[in-house]
């Protein structure tokens, strides 16, 4: 598939978990009903999908597209599972459990995996490896599956459109990349999505 595809097939699954949650017995108020699809559209102009040039999909990926759909229903599924086991063992045993049957799953494919294994080399390369265990993995984790346990299921779900507007907020920042007003108009709507979601304002 292409990366624009992916993306806006990717920004379906807060969706498919707000529609899952309905069949766990999540209670869907109609600000969250409202608020996810306005933070859905923000995303889209966020990612570039909606544009100054409309709409952009590539045509011609439906074998790649329905791999990619697969990957975001498979993380709703995650998702809805992972509230009950949340809610009898708690955030972080539920993360110390998830994170211990990952590693054993990557352990057990390194052992069985032919071909020669690549190993990181020098001191700013072993660095990043720690950098992407730790930040992006370990704590990112805890922190989802404590927040799991927090709030509604509906109000974290809509947080995830905020993945995309900090990236771009660091990259304008950081990195001095251009600001859009596609870019900034979407920012907005997800920012207004989040705030419905969760009764602010």
């Amino acid at each position: 598939t292409s990366a624009i595809n992916a993306s806006l097939i990717m920004q379906v699954c807060p969706i498919l978990i707000l529609i899952g949650g309905l069949a766990i017995g999540e209670r869907i108020r109609l600000r969250q009903a409202l608020g996810i699809p306005v933070s859905f559209l923000g995303c889209l102009f966020v990612v570039e999908i909606i544009g100054s040039g409309g709409v952009r999909f590539d045509s011609g990926h439906l074998g790649g597209d329905l791999f990619v759909l697969a990957g975001a229903t498979s993380w709703a599924i995650y998702t809805l599972a992972g509230k009950s086991i949340v809610a009898r063992l708690g955030g972080y045993v539920s993360a110390t459990l998830a994170m211990v049957c990952g590693a054993l799953e990557f352990a057990a494919i390194l052992l069985c995996a032919p071909g020669p294994r690549i190993w990181p080399t020098g001191m700013a390369s072993w660095l990043a490896v720690l950098y992407l265990a730790l930040l992006p993995t370990a704590v990112a984790y805890f922190a989802w599956y404590e927040a799991m346990n927090r709030i509604e299921l509906a109000l974290l779900n809509v947080m995830q459109y905020l993945s995309p507007v900090v990236t771009i907020l660091l990259a304008y920042f950081l990195l001095g990349e251009s600001l859009t007003w596609s870019k900034g108009a979407g920012i907005v709507l997800v920012l207004a999505g989040v705030a419905i979601t969760s009764g602010y304002g």
